[in-house]
């Protein structure tokens, strides 16, 4: 009970005050210490009561990694905030990291399949990637801009199936596959999950995606950015190592999105404790 006076301050000057009188008896009540709001264009953004710096120290302790050409890296501090500061990819193809996954946006099959053509293992999918976007909720440029990016266009090992255990196998999202063993753990989880064949793996690795992830009742991560990093728990559940991984796959999804006009497409953006909002652009 009391009265304060709260004054919001823009960086150029501009400011306003508001004074608050609280009366009564104190009641206990949930608190979202992460709001969101909308802004118009469809662009969602959260707030977290958590500075940039102290996600990336939160982050370092799982050894985040990056690729220089010749193999995965251990990435320093620097490197990390870079690509794990929202301001600093938040336009032109970059700003697909932080499209809503969880939202079709409506391309056609025969866009789809016209994109596809000469990817290698990829090419003649369609119709598998549109069935798990559909079964699952998961967005189809999506699930097509990532197995591209982890199967190299459709030309990777684990794409193009893998012996176990007498089985062939495969793996499109790259889903188990460690770093520094990618092959091997990558083919034994396609092995213990069923994917005896490119369409099989193409719908498993949606629903593993929609339901650990991009849907999931714990771990909501229904962008590119929160499945990399995890803000709402950072350090924990989170999808790839590789500190460039969601920017990594932005670039394949402008051409996708390119290939086709008027795709509906929304945004959530996080804002971090002290930074502006990124600008989607």
């Amino acid at each position: 009970a009391g009265t304060a006076i709260i004054t919001a301050r823009s960086a150029d000057g501009p400011s306003d005050s508001v004074e608050i009188t609280v009366t009564g008896t104190p009641v206990s009540a949930d608190l979202d210490l992460n709001p969101t709001y909308t802004v118009a264009g469809g662009v969602n953004y959260t707030v977290y009561n958590m500075t940039l710096d102290r996600m990336a120290e939160l982050t370092m302790a799982t050894s985040p990694t990056y690729n220089d050409g010749s193999g995965q890296k251990n990435a320093d501090k620097n490197r990390l905030m870079m690509y794990l500061d929202p301001n600093e990819f938040a336009s032109g193809s970059y700003k697909y990291q932080f499209m809503d996954l969880s939202k079709t946006s409506g391309i056609s099959r025969d866009a789809l399949a016209a994109y596809l053509e000469g990817k290698g293992i990829l090419s003649g999918k369609a119709d598998a990637f549109l069935k798990a976007a559909r079964t699952y909720n998961v967005n189809e440029l999506y699930l097509v801009a990532h197995a591209c990016v982890e199967t190299g266009y459709g030309s990777s090992t684990l794409a193009n199936g893998v012996t176990v255990n007498g089985k062939r196998v495969y793996n499109m999202f790259g889903i188990g596959a460690y770093d520094y063993s990618a092959v091997s753990t990558g083919s034994q989880r396609a092995y213990n999950e069923g994917w005896t064949s490119p369409e099989a793996a193409i719908m498993g690795g949606a629903k593993y995606i929609s339901e650990s992830y991009v849907n999931s009742t714990e771990n909501r991560q229904n962008t590119i950015y929160k499945m990399r990093w995890n803000p709402d728990a950072p350090g924990t559940h989170l999808y790839a190592g590789d500190v460039a991984w969601a920017v990594a796959q932005t670039v394949i999804l402008e051409k996708l999105i390119a290939a086709v006009p008027g795709a509906t497409l929304t945004y959530e953006v996080p804002v971090y404790a002290g930074a502006n909002a990124a600008e989607i652009r």
